[in-house]
């Protein structure tokens, strides 16, 4: 499967918050705090399940708490992604 972009997080987080919080991020902006971003726990609820369904791999609810930043978010879903792959 590939990888979980920059672009795939801006596209969901369109979709499922009615807002495009992340339109205007960039590489640079990667570790800027979600919450800064306008991110609540149910947006990024929200988001978890938008991406277990359309890219069929487990995140678990409590993730939430290890995603801080875009980064964050990007990275533990791609280890997810290879985790997946590899089973």
């Amino acid at each position: 499967m590939a990888a979980f972009t920059l672009q795939d997080l801006q596209r969901l987080t369109a979709v499922a918050n009615d807002e495009d919080y992340l339109k205007d991020i960039t590489e640079e902006g990667l570790d800027v705090e979600l919450a800064d971003l306008g991110f609540d726990s149910l947006a990024l609820l929200d988001l978890i399940g938008r991406v277990q369904r359309e890219y069929e791999v487990d995140l678990p609810d409590d993730a939430v708490g290890t995603m801080k930043t875009p980064r964050d978010f990007l990275d533990f879903v791609n280890d997810r992604i290879s985790e997946s792959a590899e089973a």
